[in-house]
């Protein structure tokens, strides 16, 4: 029993200290990545084949391809913030509700600014690696609200 006992205890606190690993490297993630105004640190903290889903849309098939991406999303709202509200962790997988805000001040894609000042909650997935590196990530919000925040309006369609 005490043998047991003793192989179960490791494995819990192997998984706690993934968990925490985990977790550390996701605070890099949300801090060098998404919150620093300084350069993006990406390749430092993820697999060379990381991949992000958002709404359902492969977007990025590889690091350098997400630091572009990020890249995107901080030259239209440069004070660009995410705050994670909260964390569920599980041996290599974290979900996180989180919330954006930021100022429109640059192009977003090829649309001029709007100035307009945005807050959009969402949800993502991540993966990690048993190094806690992060390998893949899920992510999903309302991207009409985001695009009603920045003045934008929905047509009804023509039905006949």
């Amino acid at each position: 029993m005490a043998v047991s006992i003793g192989f179960f205890g490791c494995n819990t606190s192997q998984k706690e200290l993934l968990e925490t690993n985990n977790i550390n490297s996701l605070n890099k993630y949300m801090d060098l990545c998404w919150n620093s105004r300084e350069g993006i640190e990406f390749n430092s903290i993820a697999t060379n084949d990381f991949y992000r889903v958002v709404n359902g849309i492969n977007v990025v098939s590889n690091s350098n391809e997400m630091e572009a991406h990020i890249n995107v999303y901080k030259t239209a709202f440069p004070d660009l913030k995410v705050a994670i509200n909260k964390t569920i962790t599980s041996h290599d997988t974290i979900c996180v509700l989180w919330e954006i805000t930021g100022s429109n001040t640059g192009i977003y894609g090829e649309t001029k600014a709007t100035g307009k000042k945005i807050k959009i909650s969402g949800s993502s997935i991540l993966y990690f690696t048993s190094n806690s590196k992060l390998k893949g990530e899920i992510t999903h919000y309302n991207e009409l609200d985001l695009l009603q925040q920045l003045g934008y309006t929905l047509i009804a369609p023509i039905v006949e």
